[in-house]
Parts: C-alpha cells; structure tokens; sequence
C-alpha cells in the first residue's frame, strides 16, 4: 500500500520509498512446522498483505526453508521478532546470535527489541552491539515503565546511536494508553521511525496492563484511539515506512487464520491508502 508523497522539486530524484503493510504475529494459528507456515502465509498473502513480520517460533527452526515460503507468497519479511535488551550481557547477547541466521537468511531490515533495563553508556553499547550482531538494524518498541516509554524518549535513543544502529517502532496501544502525543508526530524525524504497529482497543476493564494489552485489542476503527489522527500527522509529513497490524485479543484468536488476516488487511488499509 502506499500513501500519498509530496512533490520532489527534482525531476531525476528517486522516488522516495512506499509505505508497506504487513501482518504481525497475534492470530491464534499457531506455526510449528513448514507446512503451517506455508499455511499462514498463503493466508497472509491472499488477505493482500505485501509483508509479513515474523518471530523465531514461526520459522520451525529452518530460516532458509521459510524465507523460501516467504517469497513462493510474493511477501517480504520486514522484520524478526524479538529481543529483550536487559541488564544481562550474557543472554541478551545471546538474543541477538540466536536471531542472526533468521536475519540473513530472509533478508529482514529491522529486529524488534524491547529495552528492560536502565539507559546508561553500558546498556547504550549493548544495544549497539545486538544491531552489529543480528545484522540488521533496532526497531526500538516504547512501552509504560521503561527507560523508552514514549516517541520522545525513543528518539532520544536513535539521537545516541543512530538510524543506521535503532530506530523507533510505534506501537498505537503503547502510543495511546501511555505518554506519547500526537505532536510528537509532528516532530520526530521521519527516518527515525522505521515500523508503527497498529492496533485499535476497548475500553480498559481493569487497571491490569498486560491483560488489557494481551487480550483487549481491536481491529481498527472497532475501538477508542484516534488512528485517524494518528495516521493523518504522518501522512502529511510524508512518511513511508512499515505499517505492522498486531491486533492481540482473546477473542479473535478464535478466528479461523484466513478470517484473520482478511480483517486485518481489511480494517488498517484504509488509514494508509492515498
């Protein structure tokens, strides 16, 4: 999918990228072997996804075997699922050699990480080093609580090590449900936010976090965020990058996969079609 793009004033400049939509995992369809995945993704695929976002778990221990799936599906694999960057070297070093093979072998630009220990010059050079380790470059993921809790701290990452080194993944529910605005949109430089995650949710039940944002998601547009609003402060700056449905709800991994997907494709594209 693409969104709209603002005039070049140079004629022989190269167009700037597309925006592409993509699946992230989330639907009850659980992958154990190959012919799962060819399952999942030619369900993917057939929603009218042009990406898929994958985890080492979906990939039955054969990267080479699934990045071949991947292309049979007409699909790209943007992004590999996930690190947690932690005050152990150790096992998040670990992490990042485990998640490497994956990374090469279908060809993916960004491996989600999440941050779970505090920011100073150590952990700073951890992070960096998982970049050089995997092989592709940190889609950091805010979230309430962390030393990135918000566009603004996350970008305060990117200023540290740089967009080649970690760039921003913007999940809506993170978004909303923390400390983020929608001016922070207006200001952070567009190639520091490589991935947005997007998602609808209900109104919260319970002050219980992880069970609001595991289980209480929406399709978008069937719940209370201002995508719209969200979605229009990036369309007028002319960002494109990867748009990543992840939609965790309870009930709707009851869906049958094919379902899935189509009412994910279906629900986001609108928000990010010209």
């Amino acid at each position: 999918m693409s969104t709209h793009r603002p005039t070049s004033q140079n004629p022989s400049a190269p167009a700037p990228p597309e925006t592409i939509v993509g699946l992230a995992p989330g639907a009850g369809f659980e992958v154990h072997t190959l012919a799962d995945l060819d399952q999942y993704l030619g369900a993917v695929s057939d929603a009218g996804f042009g990406a898929v976002s994958l985890s080492l778990s979906q990939l039955a221990g054969d990267p080479v075997a699934a990045a071949r799936l991947v292309a049979t599906h007409g699909l790209r694999c943007t992004d590999i699922l996930s690190l947690r960057i932690s005050r152990d070297d150790d096992d998040t070093m670990a992490q990042a050699r485990a998640v490497a093979p994956a990374v090469e072998a279908l060809g993916a630009d960004y491996v989600l990480a999440m941050f779970w220990t505090k920011r100073n010059d150590e952990s700073l050079d951890r992070l960096a080093r998982c970049a050089a380790t995997t092989g592709a470059t940190i889609a950091l993921e805010f979230g309430l609580g962390g030393a990135a809790d918000n566009v603004a701290t996350a970008d305060s990452f990117v200023d540290a090590l740089g967009a080649d080194t970690v760039t921003i993944l913007a999940d809506t529910y993170h978004f909303f449900r923390g400390t983020s605005t929608l001016e922070m949109l207006e200001t952070v430089p567009l190639d520091h936010l490589s991935i947005v995650q997007f998602n609808d949710a209900l109104p919260a039940l319970s002050d219980d976090y992880m069970e609001e944002t595991t289980n209480r998601r929406a399709w978008p547009g069937d719940g209370e965020f201002d995508l719209r609003g969200f979605a229009s402060r990036l369309h007028d700056r002319g960002w494109k990058g990867i748009v990543s449905v992840e939609v965790l709800a309870s009930d709707l991994r009851k869906l049958p996969i094919a379902e899935y997907a189509r009412a994910a494709f279906a629900t986001t594209a609108p928000y990010w079609t010209a």
